[in-house]
């Protein structure tokens, strides 16, 4: 029954955010540059609490990573839902040495195996998860 239904409602709520990740950072936004503008961020350790927060009304929303958040509204989907449109996106990677082409090949590889034989997503649901 919430009001919030685009990232720009989230302007002038109180909103729960993971201590020192990405969430964190864009809806404190002390450079003045994002295009949100939260009354109060309220930090947590782990995602589920504020979760936790967002069920007992203590908060109006959490910006939390897109899998972890599809999880949890799985869980919850009487009572919380997931917003269609992303606050902010952000790219994972590798590091190696440059011109380290054959590791380059063979660190791909392995991650396309891991990802077709469905490895990837357990390892991501272990470590990533709604609990």
């Amino acid at each position: 029954d919430s009001d919030i239904t685009s990232r720009t409602d989230l302007n002038s709520k109180t909103v729960g955010a993971q201590l020192g990740t990405t969430g964190d950072q864009y809806c404190t936004n002390e450079d003045g540059e994002n295009d949100i503008s939260v009354a109060e961020v309220k930090r947590y350790s782990k995602g589920m609490e504020a979760v936790s927060d967002l069920l007992a009304g203590r908060i109006d929303a959490v910006v939390i990573d897109d899998f972890p958040a599809e999880k949890l509204v799985e869980k919850n989907s009487d009572k919380i839902k997931k917003l269609d449109e992303a606050l902010t996106s952000e790219e994972y990677a590798i590091a190696m040495p440059k011109g380290s082409t054959e590791l380059q090949k063979l660190v791909n590889e392995v991650l396309q195996e891991m990802k077709d034989s469905g490895e990837m997503d357990e390892i991501v649901s272990k470590y990533i998860s709604a609990e």
